[in-house]
């Protein structure tokens, strides 16, 4: 891994975890398992936070699109879960227990602003999709903005 800026967040870190914040447009990257079956193992796996929601217990869904990781049979599984249709990932403070709602739950994550996540995984075309997913967020903001103006 690269030597980048980012935020760490754990959930054995409830102090940490409190203070969490995360905004269209940064990047959470997650060690996700390679394959549905988690004898395989796991890899690092990077998202392009797309919307933040609260839900009624007070923790964070994530809609996400899936920006690949270090192994192409996860990057396959991600992009199928993230990027072909709503994906929405669990920031879990909790363990969860049979909330299938969400494609994914995750209890620790780090957190980048998008100019500071640089993988080896992040192919051309990808990088294509991030300008694209980022016109996408910027009429969303623009939108909102006009909305509350009215």
């Amino acid at each position: 891994m690269d030597e980048e800026d980012f935020t760490f967040f754990d959930i054995s870190k409830p102090e940490e975890w409190e203070l969490l914040t995360l905004q269209r447009g940064q990047v959470i990257e997650a060690e996700v398992d390679v394959s549905e079956n988690p004898a395989e193992g796991s890899v690092w796996a990077g998202f392009l936070v797309q919307k933040v929601e609260l839900t009624i217990a007070g923790e964070m869904a994530v809609t996400v699109r899936s920006l690949g990781s270090e192994d192409a049979q996860a990057t396959k599984r991600m992009s199928s879960l993230f990027n072909r249709r709503r994906g929405v990932i669990h920031l879990c403070s909790a363990i969860c227990a049979g909330e299938d709602i969400y494609a994914l739950h995750i209890g620790s994550f780090r957190r980048f602003d998008l100019v500071n996540f640089r993988r080896s995984y992040i192919t051309h075309s990808v990088k294509q999709m991030i300008k694209k997913w980022e016109k996408e967020i910027i009429l969303v903001d623009h939108w909102w903005k006009t909305m509350a103006t009215t």
